[in-house]
């Protein structure tokens, strides 16, 4: 039974691929200081929340699959079999319904547990989760998008999304009352000490005798796209043919091109995501109340939490650029390299292809191989 099972539950856009990529990669000197963070995915356990909420990851119909029950079992059978600190880290888990937190106490073999969520301004999520539903192969332009977030439009699958992500004090409520405020924490992020949520969670959450949680250089960065950058993914998800499927779409697009970018520096002299002034008074004013409703769940709270309230974004309105820089488009169609894509490509494609090839020669001896393997495989 572990000791303590500490639950970094949220939010989205809130430095948690850098935060997990740092859990990762001092994975084992993390061990060694008596603290497990599983190995499930590349870095955060977004496969285990998936499992426990029966979220349909990808494309519905267009190659997106339901994680099994399965991986959840597995994952928090590693953890409760922990004798010290365990620790499991999630945006996904910020969606989980009142049902799955209360499964999930009910899963749970520990002394005790913390949950704990990374927080940031309202308004500077807005751009953020913008290009993350880009990634994702959202056909929509930044002023809709806003449109349907801000003004009401309850019906559109990008409020219902963003909202569902991003309602903090709703989120947070839903934890309380399975877990107890005492046991959630709140952190806010100050941009002016980067480093700031990796010490909270060095010293504070992991409670660690040494300084070990830092920022990975170059790895997880997550960080945003310039201008020019979301014209390109923009123009792409309207020209990309559907038909092709979740997974060619992220092997080429989420986990090649923009993967690259996003864990690369910035050109300085790009222009950056601008925000109307009406967006950022409405999210502003939604994140003054999200302060005082927070505040009366009687969490702890580490940092500056009225800061969310006042925090400001680059404001305007960015012109569509004519023209594309042919040595930034060169770099970006270069950085993505054959081996990148191979590692890319889910297992099962490679077997359907594999089968392909095998039905398409000509050989009698391959063409009775297949007929075996595709029995033994399932494929077609």
């Amino acid at each position: 039974m572990a000791k303590r099972l500490v639950v970094h539950a949220g939010f989205f856009k809130t430095g948690t691929t850098a935060l997990q990529t740092s859990f990762a990669h001092h994975r084992e000197e993390l061990a060694s200081h008596k603290v497990l963070y599983p190995r499930l995915g590349a870095t955060g356990q977004h496969r285990a929340a998936w499992a426990l909420s029966g979220r349909h990851w990808g494309w519905e119909n267009q190659g997106g699959q339901i994680t099994p029950r399965t991986v959840w079992d597995t994952t928090i059978k590693e953890l409760n079999a922990y004798a010290d600190t365990a620790l499991l880290s999630s945006e996904f888990l910020a969606e989980l319904l009142p049902e799955h937190i209360e499964s999930m106490k009910s899963d749970i073999k520990a002394d005790e547990t913390t949950i704990v969520f990374t927080l940031r301004p309202l308004v500077k999520m807005l751009a953020s989760q913008y290009q993350q539903s880009l990634k994702y192969g959202m056909r929509l332009d930044y002023l809709g998008w806003l449109d349907r977030v801000l003004n009401d439009k309850t019906d559109a699958i990008q409020n219902q999304t963003f909202w569902r992500r991003h309602h903090h004090p709703k989120v947070i409520e839903r934890w309380v009352s399975v877990f107890g405020a005492k046991n959630v924490v709140v952190i806010v992020g100050d941009e002016t000490e980067p480093d700031f949520i990796f010490k909270c969670f060095n010293d504070e959450i992991l409670q660690l005798d040494k300084r070990i949680l830092t920022q990975i250089p170059e790895v997880g960065l997550n960080r945003s796209l310039t201008w020019p950058e979301i014209q390109l993914l923009y123009a792409i998800n309207k020209e990309y043919d559907r038909e092709k499927g979740w997974d060619e779409y992220t092997t080429m697009v989420r986990n090649g091109i923009f993967r690259n970018l996003s864990n690369t520096q910035a050109n300085p002299s790009d222009e950056r995501l601008l925000t109307p002034s009406w967006a950022i008074q409405k999210s502003q004013a939604i994140a003054t109340k999200f302060v005082s409703q927070i505040r009366d769940l009687e969490v702890r709270i580490v940092g500056n939490l009225d800061g969310i309230a006042t925090a400001s974004v680059p404001e305007g309105e960015n012109q569509p650029t004519h023209g594309l820089d042919f040595p930034e488009a060169a770099r970006i169609i270069l950085m993505h390299s054959q081996a990148e894509i191979l590692s890319e490509i889910p297992s099962l494609e490679i077997r359907r292809e594999f089968a392909r090839r095998l039905k398409r020669s000509g050989n009698p001896i391959l063409k009775f191989f297949f007929t075996i393997y595709a029995k033994v495989r399932g494929v077609r």
